[in-house]
Protein backbone atom coordinates (compact mmCIF):
# COMPACT_ATOMS: atom_id res chain seq x y z
CA UNK A 1 0.00 0.00 0.00
CA UNK A 2 2.81 2.43 0.92
CA UNK A 3 4.57 1.82 -2.36
CA UNK A 4 1.37 2.59 -4.50
CA UNK A 5 1.01 5.90 -2.17
CA UNK A 6 4.68 6.62 -3.11
CA UNK A 7 4.54 5.64 -6.70
CA UNK A 8 1.20 8.65 -7.05
CA UNK A 9 3.14 10.81 -5.40
CA UNK A 10 6.06 10.33 -7.67
CA UNK A 11 3.67 10.20 -10.88
CA UNK A 12 1.60 13.66 -9.63
CA UNK A 13 4.72 15.53 -8.59
CA UNK A 14 6.39 14.59 -12.13
CA UNK A 15 3.09 15.88 -14.22
CA UNK A 16 2.90 19.29 -12.09
CA UNK A 17 6.94 19.94 -12.99
CA UNK A 18 6.44 19.24 -16.31
CA UNK A 19 3.60 21.63 -16.34
CA UNK A 20 5.93 24.06 -14.54
CA UNK A 21 8.04 24.39 -17.55
CA UNK A 22 5.12 26.55 -18.67
CA UNK A 23 5.62 29.11 -15.74
CA UNK A 24 6.99 32.77 -16.61
CA UNK A 25 6.19 31.92 -20.50
CA UNK A 26 3.54 33.97 -22.45
CA UNK A 27 -0.31 32.42 -22.19
CA UNK A 28 0.44 32.30 -26.15
CA UNK A 29 2.71 29.27 -25.45
CA UNK A 30 0.42 27.67 -23.75
CA UNK A 31 -2.66 27.66 -26.02
CA UNK A 32 -0.02 26.98 -29.09
CA UNK A 33 0.40 23.52 -26.94
CA UNK A 34 -2.79 23.16 -25.24
CA UNK A 35 -5.17 25.01 -28.24
CA UNK A 36 -8.07 27.02 -26.74
CA UNK A 37 -9.03 26.53 -23.21
CA UNK A 38 -12.20 25.34 -21.84
CA UNK A 39 -12.98 28.76 -20.00
CA UNK A 40 -11.15 31.39 -18.51
CA UNK A 41 -12.09 32.89 -15.33
CA UNK A 42 -11.00 36.01 -13.88
CA UNK A 43 -10.21 36.30 -10.54
CA UNK A 44 -8.24 38.80 -8.16
CA UNK A 45 -5.28 36.12 -8.33
CA UNK A 46 -5.53 36.82 -11.83
CA UNK A 47 -6.84 35.07 -15.20
CA UNK A 48 -7.43 31.58 -14.77
CA UNK A 49 -6.81 29.20 -17.66
CA UNK A 50 -8.99 26.14 -17.37
CA UNK A 51 -8.24 23.09 -19.90
CA UNK A 52 -10.58 20.24 -18.45
CA UNK A 53 -11.30 16.47 -19.66
CA UNK A 54 -13.11 14.24 -18.89
CA UNK A 55 -13.25 10.17 -18.93
CA UNK A 56 -15.84 7.41 -18.20
CA UNK A 57 -13.66 4.73 -16.51
CA UNK A 58 -15.89 1.27 -16.38
CA UNK A 59 -16.03 -0.78 -13.45
CA UNK A 60 -13.61 -3.01 -12.64
CA UNK A 61 -13.71 -6.52 -10.71
CA UNK A 62 -12.51 -6.73 -7.49
CA UNK A 63 -10.31 -9.42 -6.74
CA UNK A 64 -11.26 -10.91 -3.00
CA UNK A 65 -8.82 -13.81 -3.20
CA UNK A 66 -11.32 -16.10 -2.77
CA UNK A 67 -12.10 -19.08 -5.26
CA UNK A 68 -15.72 -19.36 -4.84
CA UNK A 69 -17.62 -16.29 -4.11
CA UNK A 70 -19.62 -13.28 -5.61
CA UNK A 71 -17.83 -11.10 -7.70
CA UNK A 72 -17.51 -7.66 -6.31
CA UNK A 73 -17.25 -4.77 -9.26
CA UNK A 74 -16.88 -1.13 -8.57
CA UNK A 75 -19.01 1.43 -9.55
CA UNK A 76 -17.92 3.55 -13.12
CA UNK A 77 -16.97 6.77 -12.88
CA UNK A 78 -16.32 9.70 -14.67
CA UNK A 79 -12.54 11.11 -14.44
CA UNK A 80 -12.57 14.82 -14.72
CA UNK A 81 -8.85 16.87 -14.78
CA UNK A 82 -8.17 20.37 -14.38
CA UNK A 83 -4.70 21.74 -15.84
CA UNK A 84 -5.15 25.67 -14.51
CA UNK A 85 -2.97 28.06 -15.71
CA UNK A 86 -3.34 31.54 -13.50
CA UNK A 87 -1.75 34.72 -16.08
CA UNK A 88 -1.34 37.88 -15.07
CA UNK A 89 -0.90 40.62 -17.70
CA UNK A 90 -0.30 38.00 -20.30
CA UNK A 91 2.69 35.65 -18.25
CA UNK A 92 1.70 32.26 -16.76
CA UNK A 93 2.55 32.79 -13.15
CA UNK A 94 1.44 29.54 -11.51
CA UNK A 95 0.09 26.24 -12.64
CA UNK A 96 -2.23 23.83 -10.67
CA UNK A 97 -3.39 20.35 -11.87
CA UNK A 98 -6.62 18.91 -10.07
CA UNK A 99 -8.65 15.22 -10.59
CA UNK A 100 -11.90 14.50 -9.25
CA UNK A 101 -13.41 11.04 -9.60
Amino acid sequence: MILILIFLLMVSCGTLNHLNIYKNQPISTVEKDFGKPTSIIPTKEGKLYVYQTQKALPGMKIDKGEIYSDPMLSPAVNKTERTIFIVQKGIVVKVRKETEY
